[in-house]
């Protein structure tokens, strides 16, 4: 019950959609264009102890970025993991480039990695060949691991099975560097800013280019790169591989930095 969910954009609620047995399948905003944000103060993480580090991020509504194994479900904030791993690698054809979307973003992403390391220990895996010339080898104060190889090295369980197996009665979270480096903006600016770059790409798409979105951005925004008609394409939220086609009605997912538009069939 203290976990919540921040909105991406400020508005109002429009629709509250429910499925069979009134399960909840999504809340539409109607965006007010003044992108207002609660302010919770910003904060020096380095001095916060893991109790504060996480009361910040459950008040914030920033918890569901981390996700728990084994299940993949939601972080249980009562629970401490035996680490917490990220992936910097995107092994899947069209997946959006990390160097390009986040270097500029490192001291976001230092906030975050001290944020919770106070928790558990940061482990973070990258390209071995990209590694030695990219921004990202600046970051301190976790552990770094190099794989090489194809998809799904960027897998994070992949990951984990190689650094360290989780065994019965142990847990380890998850997250993104997305996730990661909103966690740390939220520390630095004081409020949950969700906003990322976007990789908008495939066969189908007109002119492959990154924006700069809000998770829950509508697909039917993504006109420009698919034509007035979507009939007989198909646009995913993700990459090809583990991607969700949500249909031209639908909306990009909460972690996607990619989408990939093909054909059907």
């Amino acid at each position: 019950p203290d976990i919540i969910i921040a909105a991406p954009a400020s508005g109002t609620i429009k629709e509250v959609v429910r499925g069979e047995k009134r399960k909840l399948l999504a809340v539409l905003i109607q965006t007010d264009g003044k992108q207002e944000y609660l302010d919770f103060g910003a904060k020096n993480p380095s001095d916060l102890t893991a109790d504060e580090v996480k009361s910040s991020l459950l008040a914030a509504g920033l918890w569901p970025v981390l996700v728990q194994r084994p299940y993949g479900i939601l972080a249980d904030p009562a629970l401490s993991p035996k680490g917490i791993f990220i992936s910097a690698i995107q092994a899947a054809p069209l997946a959006a480039d990390v160097e390009f979307c986040y270097s500029d973003q490192l001291a976001a992403l230092q906030a975050g990695i001290t944020a919770l390391s106070k928790i558990s220990p940061v482990h973070i895996s990258f390209d071995a060949k990209l590694y030695p010339a990219s921004n990202l080898n600046r970051l301190k104060g976790c552990e770094v691991h190099l794989f090489k190889g194809k998809y799904p090295v960027g897998n994070v369980g992949v990951q984990i099975s190689h650094i360290s197996p989780i065994r019965k009665d142990e847990t380890v979270w998850t997250l993104s560097l997305y996730g990661l480096a909103a966690i740390g903006k939220l520390f630095l600016k004081g409020h949950c800013d969700l906003l990322h770059k976007v990789a908008v790409g495939g066969p189908a798409a007109i002119q492959p280019a990154y924006i700069s979105t809000l998770p829950g951005m509508p697909m039917s925004a993504l006109k420009p790169f698919y034509g007035a008609d979507a009939r007989g394409l198909r646009l995913v939220s993700g990459n090809i591989f583990s991607g969700r086609n949500t249909g031209e009605d639908g909306y990009l997912g909460f972690a996607d930095d990619t989408i990939t538009i093909i054909k059907e069939g």
